[in-house]
């Protein structure tokens, strides 16, 4: 089961480990409309520098590591938030052509995790937002009005602010419930 990274080769080697590069799209908030939230919206791109460690349906990027090379403080993240090669396109999930805007929808999707003090569990965050769908294009879903709760072992609200508008990347998306 082979992935094709943004980066695919190490970057560096520390300690006789192999250090990667890779970029990743993620949610992005806002409490206000901004000039960006236009039919050309694109995410940005980050980039983090970790030892690799493939597990289920995520990437472990570890920024630290004990001894014995558990990770200790790094990123989870979900393999369809990574940035693929650019003739490589990423897996959309879910047909998003039948929602209109002005819809009232429940997006069901995988955020990135940050942990430290070692993983306690190896999956990504499931989310859950709801609000209204204010624009989507071929790369996200835009919902205002929204209310997002990060779903586990304790479902709190994500972000803990009033949020006005939130950008979802269509690749992590793994439902949508209009009502």
């Amino acid at each position: 089961m082979g992935i094709s990274f943004a980066f695919d080769i190490p970057i560096c080697y520390f300690e006789n480990m192999k250090i990667y590069a890779l970029k990743y799209k993620e949610a992005c908030y806002f409490k206000r409309k901004v000039k960006q939230l236009n039919k050309k919206f694109k995410f940005v791109e980050h980039v983090c520098l970790g030892y690799l460690k493939i597990k289920n349906d995520c990437l472990v990027v570890s920024f630290e590591q004990k001894n014995d090379k558990q990770p200790v403080r790094g990123l989870i993240i979900p393999r369809s938030s990574i940035i693929l090669k650019p003739k490589i396109k990423a897996k959309k999930h879910i047909d998003i052509e039948k929602i209109k805007t002005g819809d009232k929808v429940e997006i069901f999707w995988k955020d990135i995790s940050y942990f430290e003090e070692g993983i306690k569990n190896i999956n990504s965050s499931l989310m859950i937002t709801t609000g209204e769908l204010f624009l989507k294009n071929s790369e996200a879903v835009i919902l205002k009005n929204t209310q997002t709760i990060k779903v586990g072992e304790k479902i709190r609200r994500h972000p803990e602010r009033k949020i006005s508008f939130c950008a979802i990347p269509q690749t992590v998306i793994y439902n949508i419930k209009t009502y």
